[in-house]
């Protein structure tokens, strides 16, 4: 199965890769948010792929110290989905820069209900975690594809749905319980490319892709990928989302 960094091209063998990877790339990052819970240092490719790393307080240093505690990938594309935002999650491992939130999908800013839920890892999480909830919020979410089919099917042709992956679909079937990000969206392809991320000379494919009264963007590595990819296609997508709180 492909990870989240192979979906944007900075896959690796093994974890003391991965470690030094992001060592290097936390380096290179130009961009600092600064937040009660610590730092993110924040590395952007050309292509759209991020990498936001955790920086925390070096335990016996001094107050300017930090140190790499954590590291969530991301990409910067094109969607900006309007939720209404009801719940924080927080799963055990989470650090202090690390977590989720419910929203449900709304038609437009007096829509106060919401559509369907979907849960998302929020990249910027410690900048909003005491954000007073419920609250209308644009998102650009993304979604780090564990599978992509191209549909050959007439039957499904068009079809746009949306469903957080092992819950059901009706409000009142919370899926904040389970706390996972994992989503299955069927949709049509408005807009793909194939990217080459600068960092590791590896490529990855990037949708963005019309669904049930939202558009999101897919990152993805080509092995993952069954049938070809083509403008209007249908696509069914087993990902995970990530979003970053954009208002």
């Amino acid at each position: 199965m492909a990870s989240n960094f192979d979906c944007i091209g900075l896959g690796v063998s093994n974890e003391a890769e991965l470690g030094d990877l992001v060592v290097r790339l936390a380096s290179a990052a130009k961009e600092r948010l600064v937040t009660d819970a610590g730092e993110y240092a924040i590395w952007r490719s050309r292509t759209g792929a991020e990498l936001w790393v955790h920086l925390g307080p070096v335990e016996g240093g001094d107050e300017t110290e930090r140190e790499i505690i954590g590291v969530t990938p991301f990409f910067e594309g094109r969607s900006e989905v309007l939720l209404n935002l009801d719940e924080v999650i927080k799963r055990p491992d989470d650090n202090s820069h690390e977590g989720a939130f419910q929203g449900w999908v709304c038609h437009d800013t007096d829509d106060d209900l919401g559509a369907y839920s979907l849960i998302f890892d929020a990249v910027d999480f410690a900048a909003h975690a005491g954000l007073p909830l419920p609250a209308l919020r644009h998102v650009r979410l993304t979604g780090f594809a564990r599978a992509i089919v191209v549909s050959d099917d007439a039957a499904i042709e068009g079809q746009k749905s949306f469903c957080t992956t092992g819950t059901s679909v009706g409000r009142q079937a919370s899926p904040a319980a389970s706390g996972t990000t994992g989503a299955f969206l069927t949709g049509r392809v408005k807009e793909f490319a194939s990217l080459l991320n600068e960092a590791t000379g590896e490529q990855f494919m990037w949708l963005f892709v019309d669904s049930w009264l939202a558009s999101f963007d897919i990152v993805a590595d080509p092995a993952v990928i069954a049938g070809e990819i083509s403008l209007g296609a249908t696509v069914q997508i087993d990902c995970a989302m990530f979003g970053r709180i954009i208002d």
